[in-house]
């Protein structure tokens, strides 16, 4: 399709349009910066980092020391899943030993055993 095609054809369904979301959306992908308005409270913020950026008070990264940071925050939550997983693998374990224990009255410390020290890690 020609751009003069598409134009005309997009001209076409807008006219034919009778939802008025639909014709909202196409105005703001036109007119993007037309509908952002910042609140006060914003304002202040991005003036607030500028202010902080420009005096050398605020904390910057160069791209390699950013990469750095992400890598290691990657590898410190595929820690943190490992760690997890490893716990819900041994957790029917857990349940069926504390089940027994349960079902044979088994006693510890003088109280009845309770499920819930047998499922702690």
């Amino acid at each position: 399709m020609q751009l003069n095609e598409l134009k005309v054809e997009l001209a076409k369904q807008i006219l034919q349009s009778e939802n008025m979301d639909e014709l909202q959306l196409v105005d703001r992908l036109l007119n993007p910066t037309r509908h952002f308005k910042l609140t006060a409270a914003q304002k202040e913020e991005l003036d607030r980092g500028f202010e902080e950026y420009t005096s050398g008070k605020a904390r910057t990264y160069s791209p390699q020391q950013l990469r750095a940071r992400a890598l290691n925050a990657m590898r410190t939550k595929k820690h943190e899943r490992g760690a997890a997983r490893a716990v819900i693998d041994d957790l029917p374990t857990r349940v069926k030993t504390a089940t027994r224990n349960l079902k044979a009255n088994k006693v510890r410390k003088g109280k009845v055993a309770d499920l819930r020290k047998d499922l702690e890690a």
